[in-house]
């Protein structure tokens, strides 16, 4: 599991209403936090 500070979830919160983003969902890797963050991006769906 992906593990976000309060600041970075503000960021991404303000990403989101700025463009009106009503819904982000994680998926591949990052979802089940398989991930290492500097050998793989993260792929969002929004809505």
């Amino acid at each position: 599991m992906i593990t976000l500070t309060a600041q970075e979830r503000e960021r991404i919160a303000e990403y989101c209403q700025r463009l009106n983003v009503r819904r982000m969902d994680v998926f591949g890797l990052a979802a089940f936090g398989d991930i290492a963050p500097a050998k793989c991006g993260f792929d969002f769906q929004t809505g």
